[in-house]
């Protein structure tokens, strides 16, 4: 929850030569930046991703896919893979990045990134986007508020 920030600005679709995971990761705002520095101009993005490889297994579900025949989403908890690790059915997600940065560090995964939009402030005429961190500021008076009542016997 700490993490959450919102972002201002407008998306756009980001370009061909981006849809890939090091360029994406590589000028994504860093914790705690709200504008942009130089070479890292991405406050935020959303992109399909098709995941190839899950490299950890959990004992909790991360990797979703909507099922085709009812439109639900539907946890994956095992995989079928071929000798080398490589999932049969690729899986299909749609994803911000935080989750994307979650589902590369927690699983592993090796995928492809199809399409998405991200807050760079290009090609808006708004100017740059910024992220706004008064969400993960008010969670942290929430729940400093509540350290100090729960030692007061609240």
């Amino acid at each position: 929850m700490n993490r959450l920030y919102l972002t201002t600005g407008l998306p756009s679709i980001i370009p061909s030569y981006a849809l890939n995971t090091k360029y994406l990761l590589s000028h994504l705002f860093e914790e705690g930046q709200e504008v942009k520095k130089e070479d890292i101009h991405i406050a935020a993005f959303m992109v399909g991703i098709e995941i190839t490889r899950i490299g950890k297994k959990l004992d909790f579900p991360l990797v979703c896919y909507k099922n085709e025949k009812d439109g639900t989403n539907l946890n994956i908890d095992t995989f079928d893979e071929d000798e080398d690790g490589n999932l049969i059915s690729p899986v299909k997600m749609v994803v911000d990045n935080i989750f994307f940065e979650d589902l590369i560090n927690f699983l592993e995964i090796s995928c492809e990134v199809l399409h998405g939009y991200w807050y760079d402030g290009a090609n808006t005429g708004q100017g740059p986007c910024t992220r706004e961190y008064c969400l993960s500021k008010f969670i942290n008076l929430l729940f400093k508020e509540s350290l100090k009542k729960n030692m007061g016997g609240n």
